[in-house]
């Protein structure tokens, strides 16, 4: 079921839906990493396969699971050569092997 939404055309209903913006921001921020990946991974429960051709469901086709993340990208030190940006990439590269593991993709959000 997808949700339907109404234009905002004032800027009184434009408000209203920044102050709702707000108030979810402040929710989301609430969560800790595991708890927002454990809601990403869910994965509902598959109906039973009834066997003899009586009213089979169609097989659920399963989503790939994309995982939502931000990587640490501030240095300590400063970027001064080739050898330092090979060390900060090196850094986003496990960032991003150890968020891959168990997802099909990860998508970068900050």
């Amino acid at each position: 079921m997808e949700k339907q939404y109404t234009p905002v055309t004032t800027t009184q209903e434009l408000d209203d839906a920044l102050s709702r913006c707000r108030a979810a921001q402040k929710k989301f921020a609430e969560y800790t990493q595991e708890q927002v990946d454990k809601i990403m991974s869910y994965n509902p429960p598959q109906p039973p396969v009834v066997e003899g051709g009586g009213n089979t469901t169609p097989p659920v086709t399963l989503e790939k699971r994309i995982r939502k993340a931000s990587l640490q990208t501030k240095t300590k030190l400063p970027i001064t050569n080739a050898e330092d940006i090979e060390r900060y990439l090196e850094g986003l590269r496990q960032q991003l092997e150890k968020l891959l593991v168990d997802q099909d993709g990860v998508m970068i959000i900050k």
